[in-house]
């Protein structure tokens, strides 16, 4: 039987003295970043990003490890160009029949709302510069310290905060765990204290068509 040899390459930080048996270290050069990842991709017959959506960062270095001819073990460009927006997100499942919250950009009509608005930053992740606003006053105030076109706005829906831990590749969707998440609000802040995996569990027999569809209309998720 023909066994073909795996080498790892770990990319390293040269200011770190990390040990990474049983691969290569791949030294990143200080000031070159985009070109030393360029670089060490293209030694490699695969690559597996690792990198926040924020700021268009992973969907940048999917660009760079493809375009250095290394097969990309991760979800393309137009998923993530979606998922990191919570704008596009809302208006995508929307479009393909799921339920959303009205989403609009802070500098936009706001959607109806009976227990406030909540306020957070369209590209970003957690309750990072998230906020309740209670009123229309509360919310005037916000928007003089904030860049409306950054912010997205949605009515505040009291109830269980939950999450899915899914694979998704090629349209197709694994659900792992079904969690609850411990989020509180002290001040008109969100603050997130983490979560329990599987803690939604009861809801599976719900939640996994929703994972599936998810997974179906953005079939360029891959991964985890």
């Amino acid at each position: 039987v023909y066994k073909r040899q795996l080498e790892i390459v770990v990319v390293a930080d040269p200011a770190l003295e990390t040990a990474t048996p049983g691969a290569i270290a791949a030294t990143v050069a200080p000031g070159d970043l985009w070109g030393s990842w360029r670089r060490i991709a293209a030694r490699c017959d695969l690559a597996w990003p690792i990198a926040p959506e924020t700021g268009g960062l992973l969907e940048e270095v999917v660009r760079v490890m493809a375009a250095a001819g290394s097969g990309v073990l991760g979800s393309r460009g137009g998923a993530i160009a979606i998922a990191r927006s919570k704008a596009a997100t809302a208006a995508w499942l929307g479009a393909h029949g799921v339920p959303v919250v009205p989403t609009v950009r802070l500098d936009e009509t706001l959607p109806a709302a009976t227990a406030g608005w909540v306020i957070k930053p369209d590209d970003g992740a957690g309750t990072v510069d998230t906020m309740l606003a209670a009123d229309r006053e509360a919310l005037a105030r916000w928007r003089e310290r904030r860049d409306g076109t950054r912010f997205v706005a949605q009515p505040y829906l009291a109830g269980a905060a939950l999450s899915l831990s899914m694979l998704a590749q090629d349209g197709k969707a694994w659900l792992l765990s079904c969690n609850r998440q411990d989020v509180s609000i002290a001040d008109g802040v969100f603050h997130y204290h983490g979560g329990v995996v599987g803690g939604a569990e009861a809801r599976r027999a719900a939640l996994a068509p929703l994972a599936a569809h998810i997974a179906a209309i953005l079939p360029e998720l891959w991964g985890y």
